[in-house]
Parts: C-alpha cells; sequence; structure tokens
C-alpha cells in the first residue's frame, strides 16, 4: 500500500484552468494604489524640475500598481509631453512622480 505523497501537498494549482486564476489573484494583491500628493509636494516637484541644472536626483514614482526609486541624472526633461528622460531608457511621466529630491550628496564620483 503506498500513501498518496506530493498530492496531498499539492491543493493549488492542479488544474492547469487554475493558473491563470491564481497568477491574476498573487498579481492584484501585490497591487498598491497610488498615492495621494498634496499641493506643496507638486509646488516643490515643479520647483526641483523648473531649477535643475544637471545634478543627480531621486526620484520615486508610481507605475503600473507599483512604487520605484532611480537615482540618476535627468536627461530631458520634456514640459510639452510632461515626462522625464532618465538614462537606461526610463521614462516617468509627470503625473506618476511621487517625489523628487537632490541627492548630489549620495554620490561620490
Amino acid at each position: 500500500m503506498s500513501g498518496r505523497g506530493m498530492k496531498k501537498w499539492a491543493p493549488y494549482k492542479t488544474l492547469n484552468e487554475q493558473f491563470e486564476d491564481l497568477d491574476n489573484l498573487y498579481e492584484k494583491q501585490k497591487y498598491i494604489a497610488k498615492p495621494h500628493i498634496s499641493e506643496d509636494e507638486i509646488e516643490q516637484i515643479n520647483y526641483i524640475l523648473s531649477s535643475y541644472h544637471g545634478q543627480k536626483v531621486s526620484i520615486k514614482y508610481y507605475k503600473k500598481g507599483e512604487i520605484f526609486e532611480v537615482k540618476s541624472p535627468i536627461n530631458k526633461i520634456d514640459s510639452y509631453y510632461r515626462k522625464l528622460f532618465l538614462p537606461d531608457d526610463i521614462i516617468i511621466k509627470f503625473d506618476e512622480i511621487l517625489c523628487i529630491e537632490n541627492c548630489e550628496v549620495f554620490f561620490d564620483d
């Protein structure tokens, strides 16, 4: 007489039809709602972008349910299309920006 082995430990994803549904459920659990930005924070972001002169900055931004942070100089500020162009082909829309800080002191080049 043999036991059930690993079958008893596989209650989820046992049917092929469950794979997609469970993967979607896991992705929805990782989703983060976009944080609200105050008027003061918007003014600070505008001030830093308008007075930008090639220094390295720390940018926190929201994209597709996740919050990212990048520390680098800005290659181009496109005010017409409202986008920032960073090295490594990173493009950030103005409405995705949560916070920008000057971080020149963190880099020792």
